[in-house]
């Protein structure tokens, strides 16, 4: 199986699991993992793949989740 098609099921699963709950955690990281997906269907290394989706994930959260929590 292609690391695409991997990475597209966990973030497809990660979106699923954030419409079932209202935390809005698990979109980052499903998000995260999209771009993953395009990352390795452009063909680059799967270090490369985790290394932008750990830094996608990780910086998206660290600075719009803070924001999100003084608005609710």
């Amino acid at each position: 199986m292609d690391a695409w098609v991997i990475w597209v099921v966990v973030a497809v699963a990660l979106l699923i699991a954030e419409a079932t709950t209202s935390a809005f955690v698990a979109i980052y990281f499903g998000l995260a993992a999209l771009a993953a997906a395009a990352i390795a269907a452009a063909g680059l290394d799967a270090a490369v793949q985790l290394i932008a989706f750990a830094a996608l994930s990780v910086g998206s959260l660290a600075l719009t989740r803070p924001a999100l929590k003084r608005a609710a």
